[in-house]
């Protein structure tokens, strides 16, 4: 479906109004992902004197949490994303919180990475928004314990990290997103890592990467049997918002 999704290129931000040229709503910052609201065509206002050509989008933020809503938007600083397959040269990958609009390229990528694997889409949703709150969907993030001591590492949060790095072969790039894919990979096909008696009913986690079940779901598949975190039931929502949040881009840069 051609609908354009947008992300603020402005390091100032953008101001979300409830009409074109009206009054402010709230201000998205720097990277901050939105796409235009179906139905509803652009406009041409003008404000404080100068014309402008305005959107109305569903956007996110990310402060701590995912929050969305609904207004208008000058164009000028909210470019289209391209439709164009991210290549592995353009992953983001840094022991740093990624901004929205690269989260957005590191999920497309890996998206179009296992979609080539046999992957349902609506697993790999499920999967994109459990790694957003793990590792902001970054190969190269640590996780650290309160005394600054490294425990947790890359898109899943290997913890500890040697069950990521002892499997990789002597040499190679532990922050290499094709790599930590190809583990996934590996865990789906042998189970490790996967506690399929977390939830009920029981799925395994070669069932889950080929699962129609929906996002929402595969979420809590996730979230229980493979990250199997304390306090799981306080995170199930987080990871569900976030998971439709990628289905709802991603099918429309698709």
């Amino acid at each position: 479906m051609a609908v354009n999704v947008r992300y603020v290129k402005s390091s100032n931000g953008i101001i979300v109004r409830d009409a074109a040229a009206g009054s402010e709503v709230t201000t998205l910052n720097f990277g901050d992902i939105m796409y235009d609201v179906i139905g509803i065509p652009n406009v041409i206002a003008s404000l404080g004197g100068t014309s402008y050509v305005w959107a109305k989008v569903h956007y996110y933020t990310y402060n701590n949490a995912t929050a969305e809503g609904e207004g208008w938007i000058a164009t000028a600083n909210a470019p289209v994303v391209s439709t164009t397959i991210p290549t592995k040269s353009m992953v983001y990958n840094s022991d740093s919180v990624l901004k929205q609009h690269e989260r957005l390229t590191n999920a497309r990528y890996i998206y179009n990475y296992l979609k080539n694997k046999g992957w349902s889409s609506n697993a790999i949703f499920a999967m994109l928004g459990n790694m957003e709150e793990e590792s902001y969907i970054n190969p190269g993030k640590w996780e650290y314990d309160e005394d600054g001591n490294r425990r947790g590492y890359g898109l899943t949060q290997w913890t500890p990290s040697t069950k990521y790095t002892d499997w990789l072969s002597s040499g190679a790039d532990k922050s290499d997103i094709d790599n930590q894919l190809e583990r996934i990979l590996y865990e789906a096909s042998t189970g490790s890592q996967w506690i399929k008696g977390n939830h009920s009913p029981a799925m395994t986690f070669s069932e889950f990467t080929t699962s129609k079940q929906s996002v929402a779901v595969l979420a809590e598949y996730f979230l229980r049997c493979y990250e199997h975190p304390a306090n799981a039931s306080s995170k199930v929502a987080g990871r569900q918002a976030n998971a439709a949040k990628w289905s709802t881009l991603i099918w429309y840069l698709v």
